[in-house]
């Protein structure tokens, strides 16, 4: 099966050249599979930017928290606030919010928390629409180069298990 030309050109526009592998494909793959692999880091940082954007704000509004604790005095509040910043510095944060940590915090402990979650979800769709893509093109290599290249066939069937190999990986529940 081979892709049309709009879908190759959404994927090269979405994905980027970036060396990986590259150097042990067959030629006839190497810029595909430097595109897809490129693809795959930018998804991933994006998703690493949209867990920061959020971590910085959530930061953002305990310090504003601390300062309001200071202010009034309240040495508990201060110290919650001190342990939940710590926490979030620390890595992902789960679970029950520290005793004492001021209530009108807690909604934007819940909402860090939900893009947390959120954010590696919302990259799902774009490296499973790439994916499909790629492993799309490297059929149509497939049936091409049957009976006819024996090193490309060897090179897109090694190149489709690291694929499909990864991506079992990045699914839910996947090890």
């Amino acid at each position: 099966m081979k892709l049309k030309k709009h879908t190759l050109c959404v994927l090269s526009t979405l994905l980027f050249s970036s060396g990986v592998f590259a150097a042990e494909l067959h030629p006839a793959l190497k810029h595909t599979a430097e595109q897809y692999d490129k693809g795959m880091k930018a998804a991933d940082a994006s998703v690493a930017a949209q867990i920061q954007v959020a971590r910085d704000g959530y930061l953002a509004v305990l310090g504003a928290a601390r300062k309001q604790e200071e202010r009034a005095k309240r040495p508990t509040g201060v110290t919650a606030i001190d342990t939940e910043i710590a926490a979030v510095k620390a890595g992902p944060i789960e679970g029950r919010a520290p005793e004492q940590l001021p209530s009108d915090v807690l909604i934007y402990r819940d909402r860090f928390i939900a893009e947390m979650k959120r954010a590696p979800r919302s990259n799902d769709s774009v490296r499973k629409h790439a994916t499909e893509s790629y492993l799309k093109w490297l059929s149509s290599m497939e049936a091409f180069a049957k009976g006819k290249d024996e090193g490309l066939l060897n090179a897109v069937l090694a190149e489709k298990k690291r694929v499909l190999d990864a991506a079992q990986k990045n699914e839910p529940g996947a090890k």
